[in-house]
């Protein structure tokens, strides 16, 4: 599947990386997993990319409509392979595609896109519009699979409740999330960050849910506190 886009959705993209592991030693939290999703009768396709090293998970997620995304048959197994799965999407290295897609958002010439093509073997990033140079990203091939992460986010709560003890974070993590979050403006600002708290009442260790969302994209951010 073919997905056409603007350089800042392309930037938004490429920050979820920052939430993958840099440890070598954990190879597969070292990836971002890309998973794609098409609504025949609404005629829109979703592109979403998630990373995780444990401590954090950031989920973006883009819907596209007629005009910004291009598919076939092969993308409708693709699909039918993740959903079998549980949602299982291609792993490509968290570094590379970051790189990638930041190249491309630079590439792009002002009235240009940059393209993401996913398919079975890999992604391949178009990083200047006008020559039409592509970027190819190998998927990984490795032992197991990538964290279940619907678990953890379909377990957040509609409200906070802080009658619990307050939880501690990684500041370094902190940081992590201003990289992922959007800047664009609205009418009234910059959009907002939604913060959520998983439902484990008695615990100062639930998992922090931080969303941001704007037209059609969507960030998801979890974050886990430490202990002190």
């Amino acid at each position: 599947m073919l997905f056409s886009m603007d350089t800042k959705t392309a930037c938004e993209f490429a920050a979820v990386a920052d939430a993958a592991s840099t440890e070598g030693a954990r190879p597969l939290l070292c990836q971002v997993e890309v998973e794609i999703d098409h609504d025949i009768e609404e005629g829109t396709a979703t592109l979403r990319v998630v990373a995780t090293d444990t401590y954090i998970l950031a989920n973006r997620e883009v819907t596209f409509g007629a005009g910004n995304f291009d598919s076939d048959s092969d993308d409708i197994n693709l699909i039918a392979a993740q959903h079998k799965s549980g949602g299982d999407g291609i792993l490509v290295n968290a570094k590379d595609w970051k790189k990638a897609l930041v190249e491309a958002a630079k590439g792009a010439n002002i009235t240009g896109a940059v393209l993401i093509e996913v398919r079975k073997g890999g992604v391949s990033i178009v990083r200047d519009t006008a020559s039409a140079v592509e970027v190819s990203i190998m998927k990984f091939i490795g032992d197991g699979g990538f964290p279940k992460w619907r678990t953890l986010m379909g377990s957040q709560a509609d409200n906070m409740d802080l009658g619990g003890p307050l939880p501690a974070f990684d500041p370094t993590k902190l940081g992590t999330i201003q990289k992922l979050v959007t800047t664009r403006v609205s009418e009234r600002g910059v959009f907002p960050v939604r913060l959520h708290v998983t439902d484990q009442k008695g615990t100062d260790m639930k998992p922090w849910l931080f969303i941001q969302t704007h037209g059609e994209s969507r960030l998801e951010v979890l974050l886990m506190p430490v202990r002190v």
